[in-house]
């Protein structure tokens, strides 16, 4: 997949560092930017060895979500959002390999944009370990990524 700041990142190239992985769009006009809000808040109040974790947001609107757009989007989350984009083909494979749903729709002439809105905790070897909601208790998601922090897993 092609990063909002122009490189090219693959799941090989993910592997030695825990991640969080989170799926939308820029033009989410709630779901998105609170997710990646929260999740900052998360990371931060989680310690020190988390509040750096990076945070990868895969877009699933590849048609709009060009890397310019994207980067204007994640820029005001943190230096540890980047955005991601791809063909309809790699973002569909992507989204498969951890079980993401999303769907498009046009509904009287309004295209919409359906999609899970689970942040996923993968592992430094690359696996997807947990996931959380922010709308779970904020206590379980911390422990989550401090467990991920310390063991690199769950």
């Amino acid at each position: 997949m092609q990063s909002s700041e122009g490189s090219i990142v693959d799941s090989h190239l993910l592997r030695g560092r825990p991640y969080l992985l989170f799926f939308g769009f820029a033009n989410c006009p709630a779901i998105c930017p609170t997710t990646l809000m929260e999740t900052q808040a998360l990371l931060r109040e989680a310690g020190a060895a988390t509040h750096t974790f990076p945070i990868y947001f895969v877009s699933v609107d590849p048609a709009r979500d060009t890397p310019e757009a994207l980067r204007d989007f994640v820029r005001g989350f943190g230096d540890n959002v980047l955005g991601l984009t791809g063909s309809d083909e790699d973002i569909a494979a992507a989204a498969k390999s951890v079980r993401v749903y999303f769907s498009k729709s046009t509904n009287a002439s309004v295209e919409s944009l359906d999609h899970s809105a689970l942040v996923y905790l993968v592992s430094s070897g690359g696996e997807v370990v947990s996931t959380f909601s922010v709308d779970e208790p904020k206590a379980s998601a911390l422990y989550k990524i401090r467990t991920l922090s310390v063991f690199g897993r769950l």
